[in-house]
Order: C-alpha cells, then structure tokens, then sequence
C-alpha cells in the first residue's frame, strides 16, 4: 500500500511539472529562430510592425496541428533558401491565447496558412492557404 502511494504522488509530481513547464516556456521564449524563419508571439508581431526602421515585414500566421500549415512548410523553406536576406515572423497560433484571436480578426486572418506582407503597419499583399514554391517565391521577391 506504502509503494502504491509513491507511486500516485510521483506520477501527481510529474504531471503538475509537465503542466508548469507548457505554459511557463512558451510564455519566456519570445523569439526562436529557425533560420530565416523566426518564431514570435502574437503580441511580438504587432510590435515589430509598429517599428518604424523597419520598412517591409512578412508576418506567417499558421498552426502546428493544421495539416496545410504542415505541408507549406517545406515549400516556405525552400522558398526562403532562395532569399537569404529575407525574415519571415511566424506567430504559431497553438502557442496562442483565446484572446488573441479578437486581433487576428482585426487583421482579417481568417485561414491559415496566411502569409502577409507589410509595409510598416499597412499590409501590402498576402497569401491564404496551400500555395506553389513559384507562387511563394514570387512573393518573396
């Protein structure tokens, strides 16, 4: 009976670190990179095009549990790979709070993958859905 308690109040123990841990993590990492490809959050982004040195933003609003965000991703990696000098901030939505999404509909995001390009605030283009590498290379120019 001694050994069944241990083990109920370790696996408890673990549970309640695994839980911590998801939203403690998500929360301090702000900006992960992954090459051209930089992880932000929602409220990150809104910031970044506020910046004023900052002229052109491509902003990528996709999930990782979406399967055409998972297929796209190998197409905006091969695309980026062809241009070196430009940076895509990706906003994972699964990272997101409910309460971001009243912002996402004030910036008209309503399927993903959607891949936006702005100039300071004011969007300039975008692409909605499962796209061609021409087609998302052609945007990145």
């Amino acid at each position: 009976m001694k050994k069944r308690k241990i083990t109920v109040l370790s696996s408890f123990c673990l549970f309640v670190i695994g839980i911590s841990l998801m939203f403690l993590l998500p929360s301090t990492v702000l900006a992960k990179s992954e090459g051209k490809v930089v992880n932000v959050k929602l409220t990150t982004a809104l910031k970044l095009l506020k910046q004023k040195k900052r002229k052109i933003t491509y902003v990528l609003y996709a999930s990782r549990y979406c399967i055409h965000c998972q297929k796209m991703k190998k197409i905006y990696r091969q695309a980026i790979a062809k241009h070196p000098n430009k940076e895509i901030f990706k906003v994972d939505l699964a990272n997101e709070p409910n309460s971001s999404y009243k912002k996402l509909k004030g910036l008209h995001v309503n399927a993903i993958p959607t891949l936006i390009k702005y100039n300071g605030t004011h969007e300039v283009t975008r692409l909605v859905g499962e796209s061609k590498i021409s087609v998302v290379d052609k945007f990145l120019q």
